[in-house]
């Protein structure tokens, strides 16, 4: 089901005006599967003379054609007034105000989405000669890439950004 919420927008037709508009929001029956390419590599390590020490390491790749996603109101506004076609089908103006009334915000098919880092894992098991477990674990991840293309779009990296919708590199 699609329907209607209220969105602001920043216009650029009349020199960045803040103003409230209508995105439709919901599915597109107009969409293709997304194809995704993984990899994903790993290694334990138990050594015999480090008794109740482990470490693990994962390094991960996905590649994703065609993810789906929402572009987002402001870019939807933003790359018609740059020019993209495909972009002002998604925009309908008031034609005596020119104001944005309707933003089309239903999911598409991105270019692409690309996620890759690595994982460790280290952990430390001893008995206690009270007859107890003392056990530690440090879980680390290393983001280095998260990012998508958007079509039309330049590439988004939001590995290591701070702000609404991004990830650490390191946490």
């Amino acid at each position: 089901d699609r329907q209607g919420v209220g969105s602001a927008v920043n216009d650029p037709v009349f020199g960045g005006l803040n103003y409230t508009t209508t995105q439709i929001i919901g599915g597109n029956p107009n969409l293709n599967p997304e194809e995704a390419a993984s990899l994903a590599v790993g290694v334990v390590w138990q050594p015999n003379f480090l008794d109740g020490f482990s470490m693990s390491a994962d390094y991960y790749e996905i590649d994703i054609a065609g993810a789906l996603a929402q572009v987002g109101v402001q870019v939807i506004v933003d790359q018609c007034f740059q020019g993209v076609a495909e972009r002002c089908s998604k925009v309908t103006r008031d034609p005596v105000t020119n104001r944005v009334t309707i933003v089309d915000n239903a999911f598409v098919n991105q270019d692409s989405a690309r996620v890759v880092g690595t994982d460790l894992e280290l952990g430390d098991t001893h008995q206690l000669s009270g007859g107890g477990t003392l056990s530690a674990r440090l879980l680390a991840t290393w983001l280095n890439e998260n990012s998508t293309t958007v079509l039309g779009g330049a590439k988004r990296d939001v590995a290591g950004e701070t702000g609404d919708g991004s990830l650490p590199e390191f946490k």
